[in-house]
């Protein structure tokens, strides 16, 4: 078989593999590797073989002789040393607690590595090396009474998860049915890194999940993860570094606690498997309000003003313009008293960054996109330098995916503009940025733009606004009751105090959060106070550039 095919072959392979390696060793660290090893065998058998009539089976036979062999290889100790290396490779004799249940020898075994490494250390040598309390004490440099502390509270520990194990759901289990963060984000100010880049290896985000709605000690993570201490220590002192999980305590052997907002939505997906928002139908009632009392005025005053508010866009499209005032005018409907709140609740990184970063669980072999979620919005991005101020959102009204990263390149668009508009003062890779992000089509900019510099947007329009103080004070007393239910909601939900007054600040002020932008999209669109947009406007819509 050529080369081409074969790495065809491997890939369509891959999570099988992956599959097989997990249910055999129900460890994640192990399943990596032995997949690996499954892989190369695969790929160099592909490679020497041609007419392959039954590739399921193939492989399968492959699989399992390889897996045969990474068990002899573990049994023999090939790949573990002592327990300072590899925590995993204590070696239980068979007169140790269960002579005849191998099952229970196993998971004692892993059970010891979980142990804090001053645990396992008086633990190996007092009944492996068989050595005295005194000889131990001695040769930790630490007192007698001590040891015999660390030995009956291993024991007890031990027992206590031994117990534990008989109750377990596979389903829950992180070491059996590991999970992933589908989407990762944040809410405040990004520096240089934002949640994604800390969260880089799977192992990070299993130890915020394993203690976010509880704390847990480094053991207790570990088991929970099904990875031993060893492993996941540095991972986790990373996480602690950054903001991304607390120490809540300075005892010897503290507990630890996701410090940020991680949403569960996987019991929120209907038989289409469609996930949807559990206040859709409030978020429905505000909408309709809000495009009857609200933007209707002000659409009306909009379309009135020759000069359209400040606003341009290629041809004037008010159309088009109406997207982007939505954009601004809902953040007015707001009373300054979320922001206040949720500037306490940003956590500050060490690289500058101050924010409160948030994650969506899925389960390890879900592949989740945009449209699976026909409620979501991103926003608001700003940026802004020294003569411009940049603003924009994306939902499923825009033709823009959910990452954010590539999409913030209104630098090199204001560059473009400041060159009448011509390709040639632009490097290679600011072009194409702007191009693949639909800010420019035909060399023509298709966002709309406003005359103001560094001046936002926002403090652009009050003036505008002001003539409708009266309609928004009118909506109050109707705000106040949205917010009472969501917040009903959110009270009935189990969750970390973090998030609980994350989700609090979110549901005050309701009618004016960003969350609720899409729904009125939609009412206006079913209401024809707007049309649908052309697919070179998609690319461009919920983008505001003053200048």
């Amino acid at each position: 078989m050529n080369k081409k095919e074969a790495d065809k072959k491997i890939l369509q392979y891959k999570e099988k593999i992956y599959g097989f390696a997990l249910s055999k060793t129900s460890d994640y660290e192990q399943a990596q590797e032995l997949a690996q090893e499954i892989i190369c065998e695969v790929y160099i058998s592909l490679l020497n073989s041609e007419n392959i009539a039954n590739y399921d089976g193939y492989v399968y036979r492959i699989a399992s002789n390889v897996f045969s062999k990474f068990i002899a290889g573990l049994i023999s100790n090939r790949k573990q040393s002592c327990i300072d290396d590899n925590p995993d490779a204590l070696s239980v004799t068979d007169h140790y607690f269960y002579e005849n249940n191998k099952k229970e020898l196993e998971t004692l075994k892993k059970e010891i590595s979980y142990l804090s490494q001053r645990q396992r250390s008086v633990v190996y040598l007092f009944y492996y090396e068989k050595k005295t309390v005194t000889q131990i004490a001695k040769e930790l440099n630490i007192s007698a009474n001590t040891v015999k502390w660390h030995l009956s509270d291993a024991r007890q520990s031990l027992k206590e998860t031994m117990i534990m194990y008989e109750n377990v759901k596979i389903d829950e289990n992180l070491a059996v049915n590991p999970i992933k963060f589908a989407f990762m984000g944040s809410s405040g100010t990004i520096v240089k890194k934002d949640t994604e880049d800390f969260f880089d290896t799977r192992l990070k985000q299993n130890i915020a999940w394993a203690c976010y709605y509880e704390a847990k000690t480094v053991s207790e993570i570990a088991r929970e993860v099904g990875v031993s201490v060893a492993y996941i220590a540095d991972e986790l002192k990373a996480l602690v570094d950054n903001g991304f999980v607390d120490q809540v305590d300075s005892s010897k052997n503290p507990k630890y606690q996701a410090k940020m907002v991680i949403s569960d939505i996987r019991k929120n997906a209907g038989e289409d498997g469609v996930y949807r928002n559990d206040s859709s139908e409030l978020n429905k009632k505000i909408a309709k309000k809000l495009c009857q009392d609200y933007y209707k005025p002000i659409f009306e005053a909009f379309e009135k003003d020759p000069e359209h508010w400040g606003m341009s866009c290629p041809n004037n499209d008010v159309n088009f313009m109406k997207y982007s005032l939505v954009l601004l005018c809902q953040n007015f409907l707001q009373s300054g008293s979320v922001n206040a709140g949720m500037e306490k609740l940003k956590v500050k990184r060490p690289d500058g960054g101050n924010y409160i970063a948030n994650a969506t669980v899925a389960n390890d072999w879900q592949e989740l996109n945009g449209e699976l979620f026909p409620d979501w919005i991103m926003g608001y991005m700003m940026n802004w330098g020294d003569d411009y101020y940049s603003l924009q959102a994306n939902c499923r009204f825009t033709d823009r995916s959910m990452e954010w990263k590539d999409q913030v390149c209104f630098e090199a668009l204001v560059k473009f503009i400041k060159n009448n508009c011509h390709p040639d003062a632009l490097e290679l890779k600011e072009y194409e940025s702007i191009c693949k992000n639909g800010y420019i089509h035909n060399n023509q900019v298709q966002v709309v733009t406003m005359k103001g510099g560094n001046k936002s947007p926002w403090d652009q329009l009050k003036e505008k606004i002001a003539q409708f103080d009266s309609v928004i004070t009118d909506l109050k007393e109707f705000g106040k009751q949205i917010d009472e239910e969501f917040q009903k909601g959110v009270l009935q939900q189990t969750m970390p105090d973090y998030t609980k007054q994350f989700m609090l600040l979110l549901n005050t002020d309701r009618i004016g959060q960003i969350e609720v932008i899409p729904f009125i999209l939609e009412e206006m669109l079913n209401s024809e106070m707007i049309k649908p947009l052309s697919e070179v406007q998609k690319k461009a819509a919920l983008s505001i550039l003053s200048l």
